[in-house]
């Protein structure tokens, strides 16, 4: 990863988004000899080292900031100067100059360029990571991609998902 580099790695929830980053920041933090900065805002402390400690990872290669202030976050970068700062995930990052809700689509543009301008700046790298399907708006879509809760679920690509009467052959049968 190039220094000032900026990635978003986006998909759908326990595809293994954090997985693979974890993974990759264990061999950059090997490499530079420096740790990485590990920033979430949905899970704490524990459950990151948990998950790096089962991935047989080295923790002491990790930095943890259970952060989501925007500012906050691109000081920390900016005073610590890490070889890669891993935010997991964009979508629970605020920024205060701006009032909407933390996910909403002009938090995460007033979020993003701070971090970016931070990772520019120090000549950090830094990858994003994105939830993409989480949390539809549209319910039309949420019936549509099978977004439905337990026990009303339907197949993803069903006639009746897309509000459509199935195709229905009778084979077999026999007029009386």
């Amino acid at each position: 990863m190039a220094p000032g580099s900026v990635t978003l790695l986006g998909g759908e929830p326990g595809i293994g988004k954090s997985t693979l980053v974890l993974q990759v920041a264990d061999r950059l933090a090997e490499t530079a000899k420096l740790p990485i900065l590990y920033v979430s805002g949905e899970e704490s402390a524990g459950q990151i080292k948990d998950r790096i400690v089962r991935l047989g990872l080295n923790p002491s290669h990790f930095s943890y900031l259970g952060e989501t202030d925007v500012q906050t976050i691109g000081a920390t970068i900016a005073a610590h100067r890490p070889p890669l700062t891993v935010v997991d995930s964009i979508q629970t990052v605020r920024s205060s100059e701006i009032s909407t809700e933390a996910g909403s689509q002009g938090q995460i543009k007033a979020s993003a360029v701070p971090l970016i301008e931070a990772a520019k700046a120090t000549g950090t790298a830094e990858i994003s990571e994105s939830r993409w399907g989480s949390r539809p708006q549209n319910p039309r879509a949420s019936r549509r991609y099978g977004h439905l809760p337990r026990g009303r679920r339907q197949p993803e690509f069903s006639a009746a998902a897309y509000g459509q009467k199935p195709f229905r052959r009778d084979v077999g049968t026999r007029s009386v």
